[in-house]
């Protein structure tokens, strides 16, 4: 996989232009696909080419004369791999912050003997469900059925007024 990362490297630090330099006068003409290609990708990373959903790398290895170099001989493998971490880069990188919200909720703790009637912004039905089930923390009130990531900000919030959470808001 350590060619994996030298790619990824590459992909990061390597423009798109509309020629390859001086190695341009030494490689095939370019086709006119090819032409239209580096016009529109022109100035990017070729890790930003990468991300759209009609790029792969054996497309982008053909107007990039360091990659189709880094790329020959590889193993398929590790270059399967980096092209999906690049394409997938922003969703794993939400899920993480998911993640961490999720744990983050799990760790703010609700008092047993919170009156949620008084916390602003509860339908009457939202209200009933956390009296009824009376969870323990932030993330258990956001799994009840019908308490929606609004109800538990209304939660957060209250709890922030009641001095429960100093500085936590934040991070929330």
């Amino acid at each position: 996989m350590e060619h994996g990362h030298a790619v990824r490297r590459l992909l990061q630090q390597v423009r798109v232009q509309l020629t390859d330099g001086d190695d341009a006068a030494q490689t095939a003409p370019a086709t006119p696909e090819e032409t239209e290609l580096r016009t529109a990708l022109r100035g990017r990373t070729l890790e930003e080419a990468l991300r759209r959903p009609d790029m792969d790398l054996e497309r982008l290895a053909r107007i990039s004369a360091p990659l189709a170099e880094a790329l020959a001989d590889r193993d398929l493998r590790d270059l399967e791999t980096v092209q999906v971490d690049v394409k997938y880069a922003g969703y794993l990188e939400r899920q993480r912050e998911l993640i961490a919200r999720a744990a983050r909720l799990e760790s703010v703790e609700l008092p047993a003997d919170l009156d949620y009637r008084q916390v602003a912004g509860l339908s009457r039905e939202v209200e009933e469900k956390l009296d009824r089930v009376r969870p323990r923390n932030l993330g258990q009130a956001g799994r009840i059925s019908g308490v929606t990531p609004a109800a538990v900000g209304c939660l957060e919030i209250h709890l922030h007024k009641l001095g429960l959470l100093r500085g936590k808001r934040q991070s929330l």
